[in-house]
């Protein structure tokens, strides 16, 4: 198994969109390869991984993600969603 470090975008989608927030978290996760990997991860939910906006008074009613890069355990860049930007 080799280890890797998976980037995301995650927009945390409140009732009162003002409560709203986006975090960019690092996430690791084995795999054989990075073949494996993609298939897990369009599978995988990071909602518990997710810190949310403490003072926030509505419910979350959507909690967005989005993979954008991914190195392996040298912290050599895998693959890389070119098209990404991030959100403010």
């Amino acid at each position: 198994m080799k280890n890797f470090t998976i980037s995301y975008q995650v927009d945390v989608i409140y009732e009162d969109q003002n409560e709203n927030i986006s975090r960019l978290i690092d996430i690791n996760m084995q795999s054989k390869n990075l073949h494996s990997l993609q298939k897990i991860l369009t599978e995988h939910s990071i909602e518990d991984d997710v810190e949310r906006n403490d003072n926030a008074k509505s419910k979350v009613i959507d909690i967005i993600s989005q993979h954008f890069l991914i190195v392996d355990h040298k912290g050599k860049q895998v693959w890389k969603d070119w098209n990404f930007k991030i959100s403010q």
